[in-house]
């Protein structure tokens, strides 16, 4: 759950920098997306340790599939 702080940190520190710099283009969004959704995989998963006081947060597949849709949506949102 710490991860959260690293994860907004790092969010609102490139929005400030970019647009202090005046460089907010499509690439920054789309990376910073790519950020929050995986920010948001870690948050369930450790949410889901913590709220039902076991081992078992999110199976592999769950992890997995939100990762290849965002992978896919990078890929044709003009990422490399």
């Amino acid at each position: 759950m710490g991860g959260t702080v690293f994860v907004l940190s790092a969010a609102v520190a490139t929005v400030a920098i970019c647009a202090y710099k005046g460089q907010l283009s499509k690439t920054v969004w789309i990376l910073l997306v790519a950020l929050l959704g995986y920010g948001i995989i870690g948050f369930l998963d450790d949410g889901l340790k913590l709220f039902f006081k076991r081992n078992l947060g999110l199976r592999a597949w769950q992890k997995n599939g939100p990762a290849a849709a965002r992978r896919c949506w990078y890929r044709f949102a003009g990422g490399q």
